[in-house]
């Protein structure tokens, strides 16, 4: 949105000022990829392959957050890594920038698979996860979209 909005291509010539330009990113939540030790030695070739596809996405979307962060002023996000955190209010400050994405943890996979019926791990597409998803959304939302973290 970035881009779209300050590139002179796109003709639509916002001025690049915190007051001005203010871009909030929602998530869809972010599921751990890590494996545990000799995990990898059993996929097969479908299973590895989207693996890997899975490690792509989240290494553009680590990307992404790092450009977003470093050319705005970002007030309100999760850590991007351990090396470099979430870089809250360290950029250059052309524009205000906003992340909210969910973390989901392994005790959030169980309850899905226990209480709720899903057959698989936790997936974002498993319509038995749905009155989980929800609940975990209002509960994200409830503790951290402050609307102060945009002002008039």
């Amino acid at each position: 949105m970035y881009s779209a909005t300050t590139l002179p291509a796109y003709t639509m010539n916002f001025p690049e000022e915190v007051e001005h330009l203010q871009l909030c990113s929602i998530g869809t939540g972010k599921l751990s990829s890590k494996r545990k030790p000799g995990e990898l030695a059993r996929n097969n070739l479908i299973r590895g392959t989207l693996h890997t596809l899975t490690g792509f996405m989240e290494s553009v979307e680590s990307e992404q957050a790092k450009l977003c962060r470093a050319l705005g002023h970002c007030v309100h996000g999760g850590p991007i890594d351990s090396k470099i955190g979430s870089l809250l209010e360290s950029g250059c400050g052309n524009f205000l920038y906003c992340r909210y994405t969910q973390r989901f943890t392994e005790k959030d996979n169980t309850e899905c698979r226990s209480k709720y019926g899903s057959k698989q791990s936790f997936s974002l597409d498993d319509l038995n996860s749905f009155s989980v998803l929800l609940k975990i959304g209002r509960r994200y939302a409830a503790e951290h979209v402050i609307f102060q973290h945009f002002p008039e």
